[in-house]
């Protein structure tokens, strides 16, 4: 799923550039929105361990760029797990999606006792709902909410709330971070790329 995309129209730029100015300007653009989006694509990457709680590096590592090319001056940077569209847009995340815990058609939420005594920590895999499912049992409050409970030595341990929908803040921000730095990286990698490749190209015209 992509979620930034970078271009760049060159229109009023090229009407100013000299004929060998003009021939490299796709490939010095190219080269600009690649840099910039490898540049978004790191930001996005470093940020997102203080935004989720990440067990493995697959989610970080899923963060792509598909680079520019002189025939298309477009770069993007997404990723490629489809379920973290709505960590970047926010929305419902219902008990009919594949990435969550479902439990009889609900959303089952761990708690704090789930996620090992840490809270907003990773839940161990021995505490997911399919590895306790012989153990757990449901129970309803006097509020209506309901509850997967476990028992251990002798007491019994709130593990999953059920809900039939939750809320998901949008907190990836790849948008706005992909932005904040393309704005400022793209003409200070465009002009240093663009000089580059003309006094490369003056050097082998006059074979120095």
């Amino acid at each position: 799923m992509s979620f930034l995309k970078l271009d760049f129209d060159f229109g009023a730029v090229e009407r100013q550039l000299t004929e060998l100015g003009r021939k490299q300007l796709p490939f010095a653009t190219a080269k600009s929105l690649t840099q910039a989006a490898q540049s978004v694509q790191q930001q996005v990457r470093a940020d997102m361990p203080k935004r989720f709680t990440i067990s493995r590096k697959w989610v970080i590592n899923g963060i792509r760029i598909e680079p520019a090319r002189k025939n298309r001056l477009s770069a993007q940077v997404y990723s490629r797990d489809k379920f973290m569209g709505r960590q970047e847009y926010g929305g419902k995340k219902r008990s009919r999606d594949t990435q969550v815990w479902r439990w009889k058609g609900k959303l089952a939420i761990p708690t704090d006792e789930a996620r090992g005594g840490k809270p907003h920590g990773v839940v161990p895999k021995k505490n997911w709902p399919e590895n306790l499912a012989g153990a757990l049992f449901q129970i309803r409050t006097r509020d209506g909410l309901e509850l997967l409970c476990l028992r251990r030595r002798g007491q019994v341990q709130v593990m999953y709330v059920l809900e039939d929908e939750v809320t998901v803040d949008a907190r990836l921000k790849l948008r706005e971070t992909g932005d904040r730095i393309a704005k400022v990286a793209f003409p200070k990698l465009f002009g240093a790329n663009m000089a580059r490749a003309i006094a490369q190209s003056r050097r082998q015209a006059t074979g120095r």
